[in-house]
């Protein structure tokens, strides 16, 4: 789990007998490297949400879902959804990878 353990190569891989070997050493972090790791992954998550927020800027714009103007987009409540999801993420960025990041709809316009 590289949240709590160090993961360290021991040396160059070696070749006996037909077989390559490669040792590693893992060991437990100290307090200091979690909080790092947990820090790194926090930024790391709201990096990623914040991109894909600003991938979806473009529904924010009242011209979009305005039946007035065509084409305009017919399913805005789920990119609403979307972007909420995404914001939660990037307002509280967990300290773990996100396992599944919400999925963004797809555009249907009614032309």
């Amino acid at each position: 789990d590289p949240s709590t353990q160090n993961c360290v190569q021991n040396a160059a891989p070696t070749l006996g007998n037909g077989v390559w070997t490669l040792d590693w050493t893992i060991s437990a972090k100290t307090m200091a490297e979690m909080t790092l790791y947990q820090a790194g992954m926090q930024a790391k998550n709201k990096a990623q949400a914040s991109s894909l927020l600003l991938a979806t800027d473009w529904i924010e714009s009242p011209s979009v879902s305005s039946s007035a103007n065509k084409p305009y987009l017919l399913n805005t409540a789920e990119f609403i959804a979307y972007r909420a999801a995404l914001r939660a993420i990037a307002i509280d960025p967990p300290t773990t990878p996100v396992a599944t990041w919400p999925t963004p709809p797809v555009k249907q316009w009614q032309k």
